[in-house]
C-alpha cells in the first residue's frame, strides 16, 4: 500500500465545491481539516451544497472552536476502490480547504 499526499485542497470560491482530483482510484481515502481554517469546510460528492446540507458527506469546524475533523473511507476487502473525482471539497472562506490523503494498492 503506499500513500499519495495529495496536499491542501483549496476552494477559491467559497460555494464552489473543488474536484479532489481529476482521476483515480484508491482503497483508502482521508480528509482532514486544515488546522489554520478560520470557517467551515465540507466533504461531499458532485452534488454538494454547503448551505441546503446535499450531497455534505463530513462539515468541519473552524480552528478553535473544536478539534479539527477527520473523515476517513475504506474501500474494504472486496477489491472495490474510491473514486477520486467524486469526491469534493467546499469551504466557507476564499483559499481555505482540506488536506487530503488517498492509499493506493
Amino acid at each position: 500500500m503506499q500513500a499519495l499526499a495529495l496536499g491542501k485542497i483549496a476552494v477559491p470560491v467559497p460555494g464552489t465545491p473543488v474536484q479532489v482530483a481529476a482521476s483515480g482510484y484508491a482503497w483508502k481515502v482521508r480528509i482532514q481539516a486544515d488546522i489554520a481554517a478560520t470557517g467551515r469546510v465540507y466533504a461531499g460528492t458532485v452534488a454538494l451544497v454547503a448551505a441546503t446540507g446535499v450531497g455534505v458527506i463530513a462539515q468541519f469546524a473552524p480552528a478553535g472552536t473544536a478539534q479539527p475533523g477527520v473523515w476517513e473511507i475504506d474501500a474494504g476487502d472486496g477489491g472495490n476502490s474510491i473514486n477520486l473525482s467524486a469526491l469534493y471539497v467546499d469551504a466557507a472562506v476564499a483559499a481555505e480547504g482540506a488536506l487530503v490523503t488517498a492509499w493506493l494498492r
